[in-house]
């Protein structure tokens, strides 16, 4: 059951787009999956992002897939079956991560926005719906990358000048 301290620790909620009683949670370091009929915590991913991870959002296509970010910088996608290790880092930000959403329509593409004063817009065929074989025109890929050759930065937004709290 969730208690009244633990609701405080949470710094942001997503819905399940695949289960109407489900909610995953940022609360501190990680993410917690919840059953709303249960009030009970249904799976844990912890460790995700240290000290805080600020964000979490659900693939809108693929079912038990949703993406994180946090004060470590980086943008991380889970399979909430199998919570013991990310299915891909992403690291593009100079600073604090705050949000991550998917694009509802082709969930290929992902934003992320940060206290840097950046927008960036990641390509992540690998953990998306979409065919592996399918991914945008592009020969390179991101520094500081791990997981897929397609997966990468397509552009980052630089036109803010402070920071980017909503994607």
């Amino acid at each position: 059951v969730v208690s009244s301290a633990e609701v405080q620790r949470m710094s942001r909620a997503s819905w399940d787009p695949h289960h109407a009683t489900v909610v995953a949670t940022a609360c501190d370091n990680g993410v917690k999956g919840w059953d709303l009929r249960s009030a009970k915590c249904t799976y844990s991913l912890l460790n995700g992002h240290a000290p805080v991870c600020r964000d979490v959002d659900y693939n809108p296509n693929k079912p038990y897939y949703l993406a994180s970010c946090g004060d470590d910088r980086k943008l991380k996608f889970w399979d909430c079956r199998n919570p013991g290790q990310p299915l891909l880092t992403l690291t593009g930000h100079s600073h604090w991560a705050w949000r991550v959403a998917y694009n509802r329509g082709y969930d290929l593409l992902v934003l992320t926005a940060s206290t840097d004063s950046v927008v960036n817009l990641w390509a992540a065929p690998s953990v998306s719906s979409a065919p592996l074989s399918q991914s945008l025109d592009s020969d390179t890929e991101s520094a500081g990358t791990q997981g897929h050759g397609n997966d990468r930065l397509v552009q980052g937004f630089t036109h803010h000048e402070d920071s980017v709290y909503a994607a």
